[in-house]
């Protein structure tokens, strides 16, 4: 890895960081409700930042110029900061989704639909929300509730015309498809977290007779077509496929591996514009780009950060630096 490339992931880090640190200082015990944040979470929320700051020049160009509104839709918006444990007693602080959205877009969203079902990360989420946002005159709406059971009413409060970036991260399959279904109904772009490798092993254990599992996977990927897989990569597609039949021709997947095996893919799926979608070249490149990532790179990038470590020339030698910059878009 080149020492400017890996600038692009320590001072997008740093951005993560600082937004963190202002909010972790002015609430109380934030600690006890925030996320944990491993070092694929920093590149699940490296690439949000990134695209947030795409997307926003897009469509803030294409549709806020026009009159229209530009909403960021998360459905598990947790508490709005993520804990980074650095040893039994340290840890640092990096800020969460919709606190990304609301800070980093090249133009600002006109509206942020939030939704978590822990009463204490949304009454968490909102005082951090009010702290930054007090004189900026920011419309956001925060749901304590199911995203699967308030889904029809945020669409209803949906402006027209109007263009969404919808963000899904859940740790499961507690995002239903029908949940998802409706939101594609919308204009939009979408990111899922899609956890392929613990469904499949769901699958497999739900093959038994009256596994209580079935139900859950079958409300999750809206079929039974499940029980026909024999591959874990039919699921991923199938599931692609589904995105992809809601106009959203332009779909990729970005798949994280931790120690060689695939845990998660991040999938991203948009409407294909009159003008081909160009923009969606810089998307697959970054995906081949993050595909080659490792944690080490992420915590060397913290160490510094921190002032643990000077520089990348004092990394431990011998250590595989031959990537590329999951924040390197140019």
């Amino acid at each position: 890895m080149r020492e400017k490339e890996f600038e692009w992931l320590k001072n997008n880090l740093s951005c993560l960081k600082s937004a963190s640190n202002v909010l972790y200082k002015l609430c109380e015990n934030c600690e006890i409700k925030c996320n944990p944040f491993g070092e694929w979470t920093a590149i699940k929320l490296a690439f949000l930042l990134w695209y947030i700051g795409l997307y926003t020049r897009i469509i803030g160009k294409n549709f806020l110029e026009k009159g229209s509104s530009m909403i960021y839709i998360d459905l598990f918006a947790g508490c709005g900061a993520n804990k980074y444990q650095i040893n039994a007693q340290k840890y640092e602080y990096f800020a969460g989704s919709p606190i990304i959205a609301l800070l980093f877009g090249y133009k600002s969203f006109t509206d942020f639909i939030l939704i978590d079902s822990d009463k204490r990360k949304c009454e968490k989420l909102n005082k951090r929300i009010r702290l930054i946002s007090s004189n900026e005159g920011v419309n956001y709406a925060i749901y304590n509730e199911d995203c699967n059971r308030i889904v029809n009413t945020i669409l209803k409060n949906i402006r027209k015309p109007s263009h969404y970036l919808c963000f899904v991260d859940p740790t499961g399959m507690e995002v239903e498809w029908t949940t998802l279904e409706k939101i594609l109904g919308y204009k939009g772009d979408l990111i899922v977290l899609f956890h392929t490798r613990e469904v499949w092993k769901n699958i497999n254990k739900a093959r038994t007779k009256n596994n209580p599992l079935s139900n859950t996977i079958t409300k999750f990927l809206g079929g039974e077509e499940w029980r026909e897989f024999r591959e874990e990569e039919e699921l991923l597609t199938y599931y692609m496929d589904k995105i992809k039949s809601f106009d959203r021709e332009k779909i990729t997947n970005i798949s994280i591996k931790i120690k060689g095996a695939l845990s998660y893919d991040l999938i991203v799926a948009a409407k294909k514009t009159t003008g081909e979608s160009p923009w969606f070249e810089k998307v697959l490149r970054m995906k081949e780009r993050i595909e080659k990532y490792t944690p080490n790179m992420v915590k060397l990038a913290v160490k510094i950060l921190r002032g643990d470590q000077k520089s990348l020339e004092q990394f431990v030698e011998g250590t595989n630096l031959q990537q590329t910059s999951i924040l390197d878009f140019t």
